[in-house]
């Protein structure tokens, strides 16, 4: 119901809102399997999450020729941000992200540009590849809207590089994940990674197996009461917590918390300046929505009592929709001053990477004997 408020109450400001961009139609390869053709066949081009999580669908299903061209069109269409004055204006008057285009986080266009190696890779399109490779790197550094690197998608690239014709490259993906990881347990695995590849004379051609373990979790907000002046008042928490961290002799899972650090990372000031000053702006915009619905129910609960002339019935009830109406409030204010959570949710909430097969991996073995292991694809 107060979705149906807000909406009418900034009707009037609807007219900026600008829809998402649309990318070209995406035909099925004459090799790929049916599912391919029907997966491209339902999708929906004007819904940028709907085309991303449809990618992951057909990495999953073998569809490689279809993630190239869908990924490389996504790539190009939702890499950066472009500014409108208009949508900028009236977007304080709205919630976060209602009227804007979706714009990749940077662990986004890695990610996707990793599912692009890979694909090649597994047509045997190795040189394409490995071009695709150092495209992923160049996307998490490169200075646009969403910018910064990460460590997971830092591992999945060195993972990639060791599989390729170049593999002592891998090194300094290695040594940058180390660097900005957290996890002490990650340093020390990587640091005996590295002293592997630094005793090899010969190009080490034994592939990494790749698994991907269940997708990102969905995402809620809270206010944040520390720091606020840098970091802004949101505080995107995940709905459901990632996979521990685990390391063998043989292999590693990784949660993608990163991730969710890197969105928590939006309305820093000295990240998104102007993001940061809109929800700012914002706040009053969301206290006069809210004291609107307050004064509008119990505005309609009065009228409604003088209006039934004397009828019992008909001012209880008055009063009972107008308080219905009054109660909403709190939710026009939440929803008004809500950050933006859309996010790419069909990519992992762990990877899960191993020298060794599935059912030989200890981690994932470990995983199945206390009965919290996820749905596993191979990537």
């Amino acid at each position: 119901m107060f979705q149906i408020i807000f909406l009418i109450s900034i009707l009037p400001f609807l007219f900026a809102c600008q829809s998402a961009p649309t990318i070209a139609s995406v035909q099925s390869h004459k090799d790929s399997p049916s599912s391919c053709r029907v997966f491209l066949e339902q999708l929906d081009r004007e819904r940028p999450l709907e085309v991303l999580n449809t990618i992951t669908q057909l990495f999953e299903f073998s569809c490689y020729h279809e993630v190239i061209q869908l990924g490389q069109a996504a790539q190009l269409k939702y890499q950066d941000k472009q500014y409108s004055l208009t949508a900028e204006v009236t977007s304080v008057f709205l919630p976060d992200g209602s009227n804007t285009s979706y714009v990749m986080e940077s662990y986004e266009r890695a990610f996707l540009s990793f599912l692009v190696a890979r694909s090649y890779y597994n047509l045997k399109q190795f040189e394409s590849s490995e071009i695709e490779l150092r495209k992923a790197y160049n996307e998490q550094r490169a200075d646009i809207y969403n910018f910064g690197d990460d460590p997971i998608n830092l591992v999945l690239l060195a993972t990639q590089w060791e599989s390729s014709s170049e593999p002592f490259t891998a090194r300094s993906y290695w040594r940058r994940a180390a660097e900005i990881s957290e996890w002490p347990e990650l340093k020390r695995w990587i640091h005996s990674r590295i002293e592997e590849l630094d005793q090899t004379t010969n190009k080490s051609k034994t592939p990494w197996h790749i698994y991907k373990l269940g997708s990102f979790p969905g995402l809620d907000w809270k206010f944040r009461f520390s720091n606020v002046t840098e970091n802004g008042y949101y505080r995107l928490e995940p709905l459901k917590e990632h996979p521990p961290i685990c390391h063998s002799e043989t292999g590693f899972i990784l949660p993608t918390s990163p991730w969710l650090d890197k969105m928590n990372q939006r309305y820093q000031t000295n990240y998104h300046p102007l993001l940061n000053l809109k929800s700012w702006i914002r706040v009053p915009v969301g206290l006069v929505y809210g004291a609107s619905t307050l004064v509008a129910g119990a505005s309609l609960g009065v009228l409604g009592c003088v209006l039934s002339k004397g009828s019992d019935q008909g001012c209880r009830e008055s009063i009972r929709i107008g308080g219905a109406i009054a109660g909403k409030s709190d939710d026009v204010i939440d929803y008004t001053l809500a950050p933006d959570l859309r996010h790419w949710n069909q990519v992992p909430a762990a990877i899960l990477i191993s020298k060794v097969p599935l059912d030989e991996e200890d981690c994932y073995l470990q995983q199945l004997a206390q009965k919290t292991a996820l749905t596993v694809y191979q990537l």
